[in-house]
């Protein structure tokens, strides 16, 4: 069998593959020119046409079959495949038509088509009964027979090239790479039945089986041919015409029906039957043969300059203009109507005519023959839109830009032209967006309208959002310079005093009175010093949303009175006239003390500061009715006749570091910090806080807080009272752990002058091992630094409440830290310490808390 292609071998290649395009391009042209209803129909013997079928068996089958179930391949084209919607598509749809239609049956007859993956499946369910007839069958009579399959007459003949690299050789047919397609299978099995076969999916898989030296040939037919052309470059590839043309039949079990096939099939032209297969061979390379063209571009320009010139006479340039026009408006529109859905409205304009035509009008764009379009001059509708839609400030700037001539110079130097303008729709004013695509080399251009009053709105809020953030940052950008600026000097004033006057005392701490001054002016200055420390701190935990209520049982009487007391020097040195009047009913209330003291702490503090000597200050409190049942509101008014404010700087009062004289001007101290954490307290506070002044006419801050009142046999109300002076510490062990030596020489110090002995330990490690080494009662109490090296204040006090030994597990364990905030009071209570003292440490503070708790402690 390899030998009877030896002599073939010594045809020059290239004029075989020449000659197999010329082929190709001509059934694509004829095709092109000739499939067509008309065609058919001529391709038909009139003789032929007015056969019946008279046969009395085949007559009593189509009575008994009016319904014909006839089953096909998929992705078997041209010959048959599923189309998009999942009906049949390819040359077996229309010779079946024909082949009925011919015989004068196709309206006594239904057609049912039912797809198979594949041949083999197709085969099995014509021999099972399931379908009546089958296609495409591969010419195979002797195979057919033993499974009871009948052939109908050939259909068509198809060619097959052997395609192989290099020249010929004895090792050829070693390796043959074919698809599961039974024609390959039936040329293999026929032809070359000692060859090894390598199996793959596609054609394109064939050849770069062949390409890659895993298979040393491959078969095709030429209509499976005609798509790799495109895909691959045969100078590499060698074609040899195969002796073995493939014929294709319909395969049936039913005689009868295989008959009247038969003598339908003789109604059809062999020339028509070939046209019909090789169209759809050209709708499946539409794309793929240009592509084929661009490859081979010089080989290809010169067969078609030959080939075309016999059949330009046959075609005007001017159809041909048009049909090019027709397709490229066409695919334009498609692509505006699936990706611009939001366009309400598309023409297509011919520039020279000025004839403007409605694609699209509120609804879905028309495209293709048949379908009704409107036309209008492009100039009238253009004016008519304008006067009746469009916004009056806009539209001689629109009529401007979208004038003809306007349009087809912005487009002579880009590909779209786009402009925005506004429309009145219901009174409204929204944007609207138009947009100008030229069509290449036509004088066509399509012109499109859409809403883009959504887009624009977003921008619009996207830019006041924008213009906001950059208003806030510029405010917190100036307000961090006011921050820098009011610290500065106000750091800077404390810090001034206190080196000077600890310079002065170095110098004069022999003279007594000299030295007792500078010490108390060193005290004043470092406790403002201290207190502006806090109030930015405490500002920053405001702001950061950490801040929540901590509400204990307190006699509002003994509130106020606390809140009073701290005030009593001041107002006796000033001698200010302090007036207070009280109106409650509930007087035990639930509050947070701390909070709350800090709030009037602050408004009587400013109100001592700026009320001169001899001046006035009174605190009227009420209690009124709250909207909660079991609540009450207490409302405070704080007057004063001090040098008051302006009505200009009161909006400004609430805000940060903001005062209406600088403390070099008003001789006054403050952080300008003092008036916002009052405000952001009583709102966390659900409360309100107003404020009326005039310069030189004092002020009044007025205060309603809302607190559920307790009843005195429900729970006791909180009376905190002072250590007597009685209690004797002398004697008594504390043990310290500080890691900072400064901060221990100072805590030592000041406890053994108030008569306590005193073991220091570095870490909160250390301190527990000396706990565990000392003997029962060896200590009193434990003063505990939180942040220490090693083991922390909170590790520390867990190990000691978790010793076996009950006397050295129960010692009383005191916070000293610089966790000064009240949820530091509140993890020191919750790791198991009985007290809290922030530093910097004051002493009557510090002693006090001592006393206090080892007080409760020796009588607990």
């Amino acid at each position: 069998m390899k030998k009877r292609y030896m002599g073939l071998m010594k045809i020059n290649n290239t004029i075989i593959r020449v000659a197999i395009t010329v082929v190709l391009i001509c059934f694509t042209i004829l095709s092109f020119i000739y499939i067509n209803p008309e065609h058919s129909e001529k391709n038909i013997s009139a003789s032929v046409r007015k056969q019946y079928v008279t046969d009395k068996k085949e007559i009593e089958w189509i009575e008994n079959h009016p319904t014909i179930k006839i089953g096909y391949t998929e992705k078997n084209l041209p010959f048959c495949d599923k189309d998009e919607s999942g009906n049949l598509t390819g040359m077996l749809k229309d010779i079946t038509g024909d082949i009925f239609r011919n015989i004068y049956m196709e309206d006594r007859i239904n057609f049912e088509f039912q797809s198979f993956s594949s041949s083999a499946d197709m085969q099995n369910a014509l021999v099972e009964g399931k379908i009546d007839a089958a296609f495409p069958f591969v010419y195979d009579r002797e195979n057919y027979e033993k499974i009871g399959v009948s052939e109908s007459q050939e259909i068509i003949k198809v060619p097959v090239a052997l395609i192989f690299k290099g020249d010929y050789r004895d090792t050829l047919f070693d390796k043959i790479a074919i698809t599961p397609r039974p024609v390959q299978r039936f040329c293999v099995d026929n032809l070359f039945p000692d060859s090894d076969v390598v199996n793959v999916k596609t054609g394109e898989d064939c050849l770069r089986a062949v390409q890659s030296g895993k298979a040393t040939c491959t078969i095709i037919t030429n209509v499976r041919l005609n798509p790799l052309f495109a895909k691959f470059d045969f100078s590499e590839f060698k074609l040899l015409p195969v002796d073995a043309d493939i014929s294709y039949c319909i395969g049936t079990k039913d005689e009868e029906l295989r008959d009247i096939i038969n003598i339908g099939l003789g109604t059809l032209d062999k020339p028509y039957i070939s046209n019909v297969m090789y169209s759809y061979v050209d709708s499946d390379l539409s794309y793929s043969f240009l592509d084929f063209i661009k490859k081979y571009y010089l080989t290809i320009t010169l067969i078609f300059v030959i080939v075309v010139g016999g059949i330009v006479f046959l075609i005007t340039r001017e159809n041909i203009k048009n049909r090019r026009i027709l397709a490229e408006t066409e695919e334009r529109l498609k692509i505006i109507n699936t990706l611009d859905q939001d366009y309400i409205s598309i023409f297509v304009v011919n520039t020279k005519t000025e004839i403007a035509e409605a694609l699209k009008l509120e609804g879905t764009v028309s495209v293709g023959s048949g379908n009704k379009k409107k036309s209008f001059p492009y100039k009238q509708v253009c004016e008519k839109y304008i006067s009746v839609c469009v916004h009056p400030g806009d539209s001689a700037a629109l009529a401007e830009s979208i004038k003809l001539k306007n349009v087809t110079g912005e487009l002579s130097e880009r590909k779209q032209y786009i402009g925005t303008y506004r429309v009145m729709k219901n009174k409204e004013t929204m944007y609207f967006q138009y947009r100008f695509v030229r069509i290449p080399d036509t004088d066509y251009i399509i012109a499109g309208f859409k809403d883009i009053n959504e887009i624009m709105q977003k921008e619009k809020s996207q830019k006041k959002l924008l213009e906001d953030a950059l208003e806030m940052a510029e405010t917190a950008n100036n307000a961090k310079s006011v921050f820098l600026f009011n610290m500065s000097h106000d750091i800077r004033t404390p810090m001034n005093a206190i080196i000077g006057f600890t310079d002065l005392l170095h110098k004069h701490l022999d003279e007594r009175e000299k030295a007792e001054n500078y010490i108390n002016k060193i005290k004043v200055s470092s406790d403002f010093l201290l207190s502006l420390i806090n109030n930015v701190l405490e500002m920053a935990r405001i702001e950061s949303g950490k801040m929540t209520l901590n509400e204990t049982c307190w006699n509002i009487n003994k509130f106020y009175s606390m809140v009073f007391s701290v005030f009593e020097t001041q107002i006796e040195e000033k001698n200010i006239d302090f007036i207070t009047k009280i109106d409650i009913e509930h007087t035990d209330i639930m509050i947070d003390e701390t909070k709350a003291r800090e709030i009037f702490i602050n408004i009587i503090s400013n109100a001592v500061k700026y009320t001169p000597a001899g001046g006035k200050i009174t605190v009227e409190i009420t209690e009124l009715p709250a909207e909660i049942i079991g609540q009450a509101l207490y409302r405070t008014i704080i007057t004063d006749n001090g040098i008051g404010m302006s009505a200009d700087f009161l909006p400004h009062l609430f805000e940060e570091f903001e005062r209406e004289h600088t403390s070099t001007e008003s001789k006054v101290s403050g952080t300008g910090l003092g008036m916002p954490i009052v405000k952001k307290l009583v709102e966390l506070m659900n409360g309100k806080i107003n404020v009326d002044s005039q310069p030189g006419a004092g002020t009044r801050f007025i205060v309603e807080l809302p607190h559920h009142f307790v009843w005195r046999d429900s729970q006791e109300v909180r009376n905190d009272t002072d250590v007597s002076d009685d209690f004797s510490i002398t004697g008594l062990r504390i043990l310290l752990a500080e890691d900072n030596e400064l901060n221990a020489e100072i805590g030592i110090t000041i406890l053994e002058e108030a008569g306590f002995v005193v073991e220091h330990a570095k870490d909160g490690l250390e301190c527990c091992n000396m706990l565990e080494k000392a003997s029962d009662n060896y200590y009193s109490l434990i003063l505990m630094d939180i942040q220490m090296p090693n083991m922390n204040g909170y590790e520390a006090v867990r190990k000691i409440r978790a010793m076996n030994n009950s006397k050295k597990s129960s010692i009383p364990v005191i916070a000293v830290t610089a966790n000064a905030f009240e949820e530091d009071r509140k993890n020191a209570f919750d790791a198991g310490m009985n007290g809290h003292i922030s530093k910097p440490i004051k002493t009557e503070l510090l002693l006090s808390e001592l006393k206090k708790v080892l007080k409760r402690d020796i009588f607990i």
